[in-house]
């Protein structure tokens, strides 16, 4: 019996021991409470921590570097998929299909050690079987993030390193296997244009003389620089805007073969003689350039040429009608003279 008090002891002990064990530091993201308010640092009005997708809906964890994917396999169940995300996460969007979710961290900034977690894009598959697909590690931090609506390109954007240049963008083409390596091409515009305003991404545009292919049209403070998505390292075509004018917006339509070629169309702000916005936008040709290669402008400066012609045009039409007016101003002053002789005549006999 004693023997047996004693092996009884000896497990109490061991099992107190094991349960002190247990009870040990856990990591302090677990004891931060989840924070349902937190909203997109890019956008105070939008909730960054739920999108919809296809199959499932992603709730963001922030806290502890996690994305929860919920799912629904049968009536009345609801299955949840913890899966990891990068430190710092400042984009969280869907693609416009709500197919996939893509998430852009900045890691740990500034990075001390190579241990430190890099930057990163991941991708996540929207289905009813959520999974990371596809991950693209960055060698600095950035803070924007453009959806191509076709779902075959990302940009990503806004530098937010120690040096950072506006210009500088990384063409991440995702292509149509979800399970390849995405391709990365770093491309940095010219800065005379001024910082990027807004991103377009075209459909697929006839190029006389060339095979079709999509834009990417960056809209910037002085000019508009076209990259050619068919071969993104080529140098961009630029297109001077006219003074004192930024874009609006940009708009484009494909070509009609014997017709008309296609064109890029230009918003510009606003102008005192239009009731403060330009309703005639300026416009440029697309056309292949000698080699047949890649996508051209028809004529330098082509959409400032066509401002000016309307500008040209609306000047006619204004001399018109002050032409028009001094006519009849001539024909009023000669009817009161003619009067003014007859009633003198009549006096006189």
């Amino acid at each position: 019996m004693t023997r047996l008090i004693s092996s009884a002891r000896a497990v109490c002990g061991l099992s107190i021991l094991l349960l002190a064990a247990g009870c040990g530091d856990r990591p302090a993201a677990f004891d931060v409470a989840f924070d349902a308010a937190r909203k997109d640092p890019t956008d105070p009005t939008r909730d960054l921590q739920v999108r919809g997708l296809t199959g499932s809906v992603a709730l963001l964890d922030a806290n502890l570097n996690q994305v929860m994917m919920f799912t629904s396999p049968r009536a009345l169940e609801l299955t949840t998929t913890r899966l990891p995300v990068g430190k710092d996460v400042v984009q969280f969007k869907t693609s416009v299909g709500h197919d996939k979710l893509f998430v852009l961290s900045r890691g740990v900034t500034p990075r001390y050690k190579d241990t430190d977690e890099r930057p990163q894009l991941l991708v996540f598959d929207g289905g009813t079987t959520p999974q990371q697909l596809q991950q693209v590690e960055l060698q600095d931090p950035y803070n924007e993030l453009e959806v191509d609506p076709q779902g075959e390109w990302l940009l990503v954007h806004g530098s937010g390193g120690l040096v950072s240049n506006p210009n500088e963008l990384l063409l991440v083409h995702l292509g149509a296997d979800s399970g390849a390596t995405p391709s990365l091409t770093s491309k940095t515009l010219g800065s005379y244009g001024g910082k990027p305003l807004r991103f377009t991404f075209t459909s697929e545009l006839s190029i006389p003389g060339g095979a079709k292919r999509r834009l990417l049209i960056v809209q910037r403070e002085k000019d508009l620089a076209i990259i050619d998505l068919a071969q993104p390292n080529d140098p961009e075509i630029t297109v001077a805007l006219p003074e004192n004018k930024t874009p609006l917006d940009v708009v484009y339509h494909d070509g009609i073969d014997g017709e008309v070629s296609s064109m890029l169309g230009v918003q510009l702000d606003a102008s005192p003689q239009l009731g403060g916005r330009r309703r005639c936008p300026e416009q440029a040709r697309l056309r292949a350039d000698a080699q047949g290669r890649r996508p051209a402008l028809g004529g330098a400066g082509a959409a400032e040429a066509s401002g000016q012609a309307h500008r040209s045009v609306v000047r006619r039409r204004a001399r018109g009608a002050a032409a028009r007016r001094l006519h009849a101003d001539s024909s009023h002053h000669q009817r009161h003279q003619r009067a003014v002789g007859r009633r003198h005549r009549a006096l006189v006999r």
